[in-house]
């Protein structure tokens, strides 16, 4: 790969891995958003919803590393 794309890449790259960590962020917010649930709300709609909103930004972040990981195997 020449020079030029490489540097393509780099920027694409880097560009996606701030999204994975904006994403993880908000993940780590509403998983302790979560954690701090009371027990009694448990078991609630709401409460199941926020579960697979965590569930579903942990597959997004999940995905995305694999992206990078793709990228960084055809930038060696």
């Amino acid at each position: 790969m020449n020079k030029s794309r490489r540097l393509k890449l780099q920027k694409i790259f880097d560009r996606l891995d701030e999204i994975r960590e904006e994403l993880e962020e908000i993940r780590d917010q509403e998983q302790e958003c979560l954690d701090n649930y009371p027990e009694s709300l448990q078991s609630t709609e709401r409460y199941e919803r926020a579960e697979e909103c965590c569930d579903t930004l942990d597959s997004a972040c999940d995905s995305l590393q694999e992206v990078l990981d793709y990228i960084e195997g055809a930038m060696e």
